[in-house]
């Protein structure tokens, strides 16, 4: 099976350049899908549509969705024709509630080198894509999704032991 995950891809207005790329991505990889025959899989996460929760605060939730949903219409219409040409489609929701977008922004912030390995690591994963080297992408992801794991338990670590300290220095 193909699996292609897309993430932090936030659509804009209708017709604009993201969503117009998002469009033709999809339509493509339909497309491929149904030439090659191949399994494939589309995966979508939490942050990439914002369109199956209602924007916060809004006064009628049902209504803030319906207005999503008219505004990416073309997008959702994408989405439904890989579906229905037998693209299985999965979104992953609030992805960021197991892993708080804020603690990456902040450790990254903190440490000008975490940042900087960061982005080579981004710039590995691009690469391979772009060498169309699925194994390469798939390693330099994992390797990206395992640093990001250990920094982000080491920062929850550390955090946990400061709060826990007494304000003289000491244990509390």
């Amino acid at each position: 099976m193909r699996a292609i995950v897309l993430s932090d891809l936030h659509l804009g207005a209708p017709g604009t350049a993201t969503d117009d790329a998002f469009i033709s991505f999809v339509e493509w990889l339909t497309e491929g899908a149904r030439r090659d025959a191949t399994p494939t899989r589309l995966v979508l996460l939490g942050d990439l549509l914002d369109l199956l929760h209602a924007p916060i605060g809004a006064r009628d939730p049902l209504a803030a969705l319906d207005a999503v949903a008219a505004r990416h219409r073309s997008a959702l219409a994408a989405l439904g024709a890989a579906a229905a040409n037998d693209v299985l489609v999965s979104m992953l929701l609030h992805l960021h509630r197991s892993y708080p977008r804020d603690l990456s922004r902040t450790v990254l912030g903190e440490s000008s080198t975490l940042l900087e390995h960061n982005v080579r690591e981004h710039e590995a994963i691009l690469d391979a894509i772009e060498r169309r080297d699925p194994r390469g992408a798939s390693a330099a992801l994992t390797h990206h999704l395992h640093t990001a794991e250990y920094v982000r338990a080491d920062a929850l670590a550390q955090r946990t032991r400061s709060a826990t300290r007494a304000p003289n220095g000491g244990s509390s």
